[in-house]
């Protein structure tokens, strides 16, 4: 308990304290310093709202699969609607190509979803024709709108501008954008296989190993929140991939009383089976996180639909259970 006490005691003296500098945060606001365009005033931003509202129920683009967003927040006196922040990011995109009779705009964005993209087969070709005819039409002084994501727009400037950019920059780019497309809902209720995302998720992982049970291996789809799910997975898998002992981690599946109780396994180093007996119930292991963050977090967001967790820790191994009710299975 002394030595377990100690090492707590040295983590937190090396813990960053919030008046240290920030050299990331400095660099940031150099680079943008001077080069963050003017919002629009609220009278504005309320026609673009009443537009998108419009704009959505003909699926016109940029920003109908935000339509179930629900929410706001305040910026420097205005009122933002989040589902319509593609659409108030685009009407800003075109005023500044018409204001300033720009002949070249380029777009650059981690947004993958098909409501900016013009795809075929699964490719992205470009930016979707609705968009091209509305900017040049509004625009008229514009030669030429081009779009890029991240990682394609890393590749070129290391091709055409001679940027020094590290390869893995470029990977990581991609990797953002394929989690992304995890994360993103096509629709309020998806259906997907808890298997395959449990492998794809574990590809962030390369060390770690998923060993399913034959149960496992044969469940059927689920019906839910894409997006939800993965964090929850991801989360799961990360506590696996830090803290486990041999970078295992055991899934199995049980039916028990109208629901499946799907179970995440894995073994803990000595250390974390001795700071195991300072929790002796999931409430405890929850207690202060105040919802937002890990298993916390997990659990508030599967709460909503309907999903509940349970946490054990018997000092030797640490278990998550998922307890997916029947009636979320097709």
């Amino acid at each position: 308990m002394s030595d377990f006490l100690t090492e707590i005691n040295n983590l937190e003296g090396r813990h960053a304290d919030v008046n240290d500098t920030d050299p990331i945060k400095d660099l940031v606001f150099d680079i943008f310093g001077g080069k963050i365009g003017e919002t629009f005033d609220q009278k504005k931003l309320e026609e673009i709202c009443k537009e998108g509202d419009a704009r959505y129920k003909d699926k016109i683009p940029p920003g109908f699969k935000d339509e179930k967003k629900s929410g706001f927040y305040s910026f420097d006196g205005a009122r933002y609607v989040r589902k319509f922040g593609d659409i108030i990011l685009w009407k800003e995109i075109i005023n500044k190509a018409q204001s300033e009779n720009l002949k070249y705009v380029v777009l650059v964005t981690g947004d993958v979803k098909e409501d900016w993209w013009a795809e075929e087969r699964g490719k992205r070709l470009g930016p979707r024709r609705e968009l091209l005819d509305e900017i040049y039409r509004d625009a008229p002084s514009l030669e030429a709108f081009h779009m890029y994501d991240t990682s394609s727009f890393l590749q070129y400037a290391k091709t055409y501008l001679d940027a020094k950019i590290k390869d893995s920059s470029i990977s990581e780019a991609e990797e953002l954008i394929e989690s992304n497309k995890l994360v993103r809902e096509s629709s309020p209720i998806d259906s997907f296989s808890i298997k395959e995302m449990i492998l794809a998720t574990a590809e962030y992982f390369p060390e770690l190993r998923i060993v399913f049970n034959e149960s496992a291996n044969r469940m059927r789809s689920v019906r839910g929140s894409r997006g939800i799910f993965f964090r929850a997975v991801l989360e799961i898998l990360a506590n696996g991939f830090q803290h486990g002992t041999d970078k295992r981690v055991g899934v199995s599946a049980n039916e028990e009383n109208g629901l499946v109780r799907l179970r995440f396994k894995n073994r803990k180093p000595l250390k974390a089976q001795f700071a195991a007996q300072w929790f002796s119930s999931r409430r405890e292991l929850f207690d202060g996180l105040e919802g937002k963050t890990g298993l916390a977090g997990v659990a508030k967001s599967l709460s909503h639909e309907g999903v509940g967790i349970d946490v054990t820790d018997t000092g030797g191994k640490f278990i998550v259970d998922l307890l997916i009710p029947l009636r979320m299975f097709v």
